[in-house]
């Protein structure tokens, strides 16, 4: 909201209608994202363009997808659905052989899907279910792994729960449960 104000007209009634147009365009960008991501990461994934366009294409004439992402529709689960698709290609990424032999990359990779869950969590509660999943694929990860991998799946959990936790702390630390009802 803060970005588009930079571009925004001086005069109160126009900036207001400005920023809602812009806002209201955000879920279908998001959706588009969505889709792209999955089309790029299928191809590279399997290299072939057929699975790229029907990865892609099934994204996008999803009806979840598509109600989310129609413009005009100020609805948070198109960005959460880009932000939990963005996590998962990143730990798939991670988890390959050769990328959890660096333990740096492992540590930047693990940030990084980390960041995604954490604005995640604080978008939508319900993303916890992709967190569990997440930490499910970790573990079997973790139960399959050699030796030279170790260091690089401690480091990718290591920043993957600590980014996390860092993004919800603040939100979590100032919600109102907490004193009236610390154990929810």
């Amino acid at each position: 909201f803060s970005l588009l104000g930079l571009f925004a007209p001086e005069d109160l009634a126009e900036r207001r209608i400005y920023v809602e147009k812009w806002m209201g365009r955000l879920p279908f960008l998001y959706g588009l994202a969505t889709s792209f991501l999955l089309a790029l990461f299928a191809g590279a994934l399997l290299r072939s363009q057929l699975a790229a366009i029907v990865a892609g294409s099934i994204s996008a004439i999803c009806y979840g997808a598509l109600h989310y992402s129609v413009p005009g529709i100020a609805d948070h689960h198109a960005w959460v659905s880009l932000l939990n698709i963005l996590a998962l290609l990143i730990c798939m990424m991670a988890w390959q052989h050769e990328r959890l032999i660096d333990p740096h990359r492992s540590l930047h990779l693990g940030g990084a899907a980390g960041v995604m869950i954490g604005l995640s969590m604080g978008s939508w509660v319900a993303s916890l279910l992709w967190l569990g999943a997440l930490q499910l694929g970790l573990f079997l990860t973790w139960l399959r792994a050699r030796d030279e991998t170790a260091q690089g799946l401690r480091n990718f959990g290591l920043a993957f729960h600590g980014a996390a936790l860092l993004l919800v702390l603040p939100a979590a630390l100032s919600s109102p449960w907490v004193a009236e009802n610390p154990w929810m």
